[in-house]
């Protein structure tokens, strides 16, 4: 990011726009999920929800930090260039970080603070990956529902740590068959 703003504006503005924005990954990416001992009789509810959190947790920091960048970013700018040119800033110059700071805030930091959020947790994968099914009616919509009830009320699935597996075996075969017709001949 700042090897493009230094080579076409200024040298000086780029390398304080890659340190800040490297700063920010720094601590975005410092943010993280503990591992899970999947030994443990976690619910799997309870883990989904402390991975959402977390994953919350990631973003909203990004977007703040992202925030308090873009602001660094123009005053810095500012206060460099008014140190180099005493006579006052362009009004140009201004304009370029101001809308550098603004495309940093809003859309950068937010931005790399999903990634962070989607590399660090399970919790997006998760519901892009229920959404899209449940869009396409091949899982209810409240799948941990659906999945509790089995494993609660009907005794189809059985809990083991933070994960359900199926009970029998000959509905594992079942299901196993039916999908592999599904899938395209292997090589």
């Amino acid at each position: 990011m700042g090897i493009p703003v230094g080579t076409f504006l200024d040298p000086l503005g780029g390398s304080s726009l890659g340190l800040a924005t490297g700063l920010i990954v720094w601590l975005v990416a410092g943010w993280g999920a503990v591992p899970t001992d999947v030994t443990t009789a976690v619910q799997p509810s309870a883990l989904l929800a402390r991975d959402r959190r977390v994953f919350g947790r990631i973003v909203c920091t990004g977007t703040v930090a992202g925030g308090i960048l873009g602001l660094i970013l123009l005053v810095l700018a500012s206060i460099m260039k008014t140190a180099a040119d005493p006579d006052g800033i362009p009004l140009d110059y201004v304009l370029v970080y101001a809308g550098v700071g603004l495309a940093v805030s809003v859309w950068l930091c937010p931005a790399l603070a999903a990634v962070a959020a989607f590399n660090h947790t399970a919790w997006g994968e998760f519901v892009l990956t229920r959404h899209h099914l449940a869009r396409r009616r091949l899982v209810p919509h409240d799948l941990m529902a659906f999945l509790a009830d089995a494993h609660e009320q009907h005794g189809v699935l059985r809990q083991v740590g933070p994960s359900y597996q199926f009970r029998h075996i000959e509905l594992q075969h079942q299901l196993a068959a039916r999908y592999s017709t599904l899938l395209p001949a292997s090589r």
